[in-house]
């Protein structure tokens, strides 16, 4: 089968110690038809001599020098700048299994699928694996009005394995053309990513999913994610009124709005995991004005919570109730753990 070119797009920002690896990783590719394109988000270490070097040296590497934006707008600048049929996009403190692309691409070409979705692998700092996220659903590709009904609820929720994030999944570049789709920044939305997909999905009409985890998510403390903001519970408000009026515009059912829920209800309890381990017992005042919340209990209401573990319907229970000093000695004891 003739191998359509794959355009891999690698924002790089403060990742040097990283960024070999992750190179390495998408350059060893078991599929040969690669464009591999290193976006230097203005980074102020190493890596923009990084980049250069592994230009010289692996013809099918081009690097984008820019001025610092954040990670939606590298994204575009490489979407904007790539040559293939499909694209995928690699985190510069992450890397892929081998054959990752190899199989993404025979499925999108053997399903003539829009988007292919692919499940993770997490490590930790060290290499050891601690997670495993396969897509296990027993329907492989969806076509029309089972990609809104059938899919994209499965998606938001991370029911069977799926997971909702720009670097699990492989894109028909026509339609993101067409469509004129792009990342908005997380400076002004978080988790980006989530939304800017949750966008996309109004247009796709042929969905795929490979049973496989092949990107491998490791575990970084200076990450984004990890990294305290005083304002973030605000910010996580803010995604999620994005995400309602975003589901507004693009039609979608009521289940769709309500599973939108989950992603936000996700995201605040690690906001108040890092509240707790930064502020610690200090944390209470703060922890009972996010817990009384209105929209976090609107969420509540609207998620569906049947799959969800003990541990975590143990603190949804929690917020619901209003047992403060129950939810920090809850979130003091994840916190230990980590």
């Amino acid at each position: 089968m003739h191998e359509p070119l794959v355009t891999v797009v690698i924002p790089v920002y403060k990742t040097e110690a990283f960024l070999d690896r992750c190179i390495s990783s998408v350059a060893g590719q078991s599929y040969e038809g690669l464009e591999i394109l290193l976006i230097d988000d203005g980074s102020p270490d190493n890596c923009p001599r990084l980049c250069d070097a592994w230009a010289e040296k692996d013809s099918r590497i081009r690097v984008i020098h820019k001025e610092n934006q954040g990670l939606g707008m590298a994204r575009n600048t490489g979407m904007a700048q790539a040559r293939g049929k499909y694209l995928c996009f690699v985190d510069s403190d992450d890397a892929l299994e081998q054959t990752a692309i190899e199989a993404a691409a025979a499925l999108a070409q053997r399903t003539q699928a829009e988007i292919v979705l692919y499940g993770m692998t997490c490590l930790d700092a060290a290499g050891a694996v601690t997670a495993r996220r396969i897509p296990a659903i027993q329907k492989a590709v969806f076509s029309g009005r089972e990609v809104q009904e059938a899919l994209l609820p499965r998606l938001l929720s991370g029911e069977n394995g799926l997971t909702m994030s720009a670097c699990c999944c492989l894109i028909s570049a026509e339609l993101v053309q067409t469509k004129r789709w792009q990342f908005p920044s997380e400076r002004e939305i978080i988790s980006e990513d989530v939304y800017a997909l949750l966008g996309l999905f109004c247009h796709v009409q042929r969905a795929a999913v490979l049973t496989d985890a092949p990107y491998r998510y490791y575990e970084n403390a200076q990450s984004l994610t990890h990294t305290y903001r005083a304002d973030r519970f605000e910010k996580i408000k803010a995604f999620y009124r994005a995400c309602l009026s975003l589901c507004e515009s693009c039609g979608y059912s009521r289940e769709v709005r309500n599973r939108c829920a989950v992603p936000f209800l996700s995201y605040a309890i690690a906001a108040m995991k890092l509240e707790t381990a930064r502020h610690g017992v200090g944390v209470l005042p703060r922890l009972k004005e996010i817990m009384a919340d209105e929209l976090l209990h609107q969420a509540l209401r609207e998620a569906d919570h049947e799959n969800t573990g003990w541990k975590r319907t143990l603190f949804l229970r929690c917020i619901r109730r209003r047992r403060y000093r129950l939810a920090l000695l809850l979130l003091s004891a994840q916190n230990r753990t980590q």
